[in-house]
């Protein structure tokens, strides 16, 4: 499923995603008869809701990722969805080492700004900008520290709506990937998928050995 902001080549976007699907050799046929690829706006929670309602099993524990390039999507899309579909865990990656590494010192500068606006809609709130110490740490240009600490929100955001269990994997400098749950047993479900997917990933792609992970 496509969970992405509309563009105008959305439609040849989709299209090379169905391709891709079919074509791989890493997809077995069964998994390819039941893929589903929809547009979506992100921004409008009901209308994902309504569309992943329709092609999920309720009863079962259902995992979404969320692969956007930056941290635009707003976190009432979460807590939408966890209310919705209930048993449901998140994969998410954070581009720690780009957008926000980039911008988050900026967005302090003024509260109008529309760096500052989305960053606060990500993490729900804006209660991580009006922390003196997050601001003393923007006027010291450490870029570094504030993204910690803007992940420490975030993950205390998803606890709020019922997700105390977490596991964090650094990809390189790049980006970091959260898996977030909440049961114990969506944390052990996913820890025994990774190890089995990283006997098998090609070592190119990096693996995702949890064992340095932390829960929450």
């Amino acid at each position: 499923m496509i969970i992405q902001y509309p563009f105008s080549n959305i439609a040849n976007v989709i299209d090379t995603l169905k391709k891709r699907i079919a074509l791989s050799s890493c997809i077995n046929n069964k998994v390819k008869s039941k893929t589903l690829v929809y547009r979506g706006d992100y921004t409008k929670a009901n209308g994902i809701c309504s569309t992943i309602e329709k092609a999920i099993n309720s009863n079962s524990l259902n995992v979404i990722f969320i692969d956007p390039t930056d941290l635009s999507v707003p976190f009432s899309l979460y807590k939408e969805l966890s209310k919705r579909l209930q048993k449901v865990d998140f994969v998410l990656n954070i581009a720690t080492g780009t957008d926000l590494n980039r911008n988050i010192v900026k967005a302090f500068d003024e509260r109008e700004l529309p760096i500052r606006k989305k960053y606060e809609k990500a993490l729900g709130s804006n209660l991580f900008f009006e922390d003196e110490k997050n601001r003393r740490l923007a006027q010291k240009n450490q870029s570094t520290l504030l993204t910690d600490a803007f992940l420490e929100r975030l993950l205390l955001s998803f606890y709020e709506i019922g997700y105390p269990m977490h596991v964090e994997k650094r990809i390189r400098n790049y980006y970091q990937l959260i898996y977030l749950s909440q049961k114990s047993l969506g944390k052990k479900l996913w820890e025994v998928a990774v190890k089995r997917n990283a006997s098998e990933a090609d070592s190119r792609q990096g693996l995702l050995n949890l064992s340095g992970g932390n829960n929450g």
